[in-house]
C-alpha cells in the first residue's frame, strides 16, 4: 500500500535514534504493521528503498494529514476480525454445515487492539464481508455475521456490507481494504484504493 506525502514537510520520529522528514509528494509504502493483541505498536514503511521503523501514532498522525477525514477504512470478517479457518474445520471434521451458530460463535481474532486506536484516532471505519455462494448458506451467514459484529464490535464500523461478490464495488478513491484474499486487495487496488 502507498501513500502520498500530502502537499507540506512532516517529521516521522523513526526508532529509536532515527529521524526522517518527508518532502512533499514523496511516496511512502507501507511494508507491514506489527499487531499485537491489546494494541498496535509498529509500523514498517520502505521510503527511497530504506525501511522505517515508527511509531503507530505517528503513522497515524501521517495518514491522516494526507487524507483527512475523506477515507474510510474497510476490514474483512472471514480471517482478518475471526478465526473462520479453524471453525470450519471444526465443523467439516464433525460433518456439520454453516448455520446461523456457526456464524456467531466464531472466534475473534487479535485485531481488537488496531481497531479501536483507528476509532480513537478519528478514523472511518467499515466492514466488508462476503456471503457464502450457496443459496442455502446465505440465509444463516446475513443473520448470523451481523449479529456477531453486533456482539464484538457494537458502535464501532460506520459502514458495513455483506455481499455475493466484488467487494471494490464499494471502493472510493483512498479507502483501504484490510483482507487475507490477495484478489480481493488486487480488486480493491485496481479501482482506486
Amino acid at each position: 500500500m502507498k501513500y502520498k506525502s500530502p502537499k507540506y514537510k512532516f517529521i516521522i520520529p523513526c526508532y529509536i535514534y532515527d529521524c526522517h522528514c518527508f518532502e512533499p509528494n514523496d511516496v511512502i509504502e507501507l511494508k507491514y504493521v506489527n499487531v499485537s493483541a491489546d494494541n498496535c505498536r509498529d509500523v514498517f514503511v520502505i521510503f527511497k528503498n530504506k525501511e522505517y521503523h515508527i511509531p503507530v501514532d505517528a503513522f497515524l498522525l501521517c495518514t491522516k494529514k494526507i487524507w483527512g477525514n475523506i477515507m474510510i477504512i474497510y476490514f474483512d470478517m472471514d480471517g482478518v476480525l475471526t478465526n473462520f479457518k479453524k471453525r470450519i474445520e471444526e465443523y467439516k471434521a464433525k460433518g456439520k454445515k454453516t448455520d446461523y451458530e456457526f456464524w456467531i460463535s466464531l472466534e475473534e481474532l487479535p485485531v481488537k487492539g488496531i481497531v479501536n486506536l483507528l476509532k480513537y484516532n478519528g478514523y472511518k471505519l467499515g466492514v466488508i464481508s462476503m456471503l457464502p455462494s450457496k443459496p442455502t448458506h446465505i440465509f444463516d451467514a446475513a443473520l448470523g455475521k451481523p449479529d456477531w459484529l453486533q456482539e464484538h464490535y457494537s458502535g464501532i464500523f460506520e459502514h458495513v456490507y455483506y455481499v455475493e461478490n466484488n467487494k471494490e464495488q464499494h471502493c472510493k478513491p483512498g479507502d483501504i481494504l484490510i483482507d487475507n484474499k490477495q484478489s480481493n486487495i488486487d480488486a480493491w487496488n485496481s479501482s482506486g484504493g
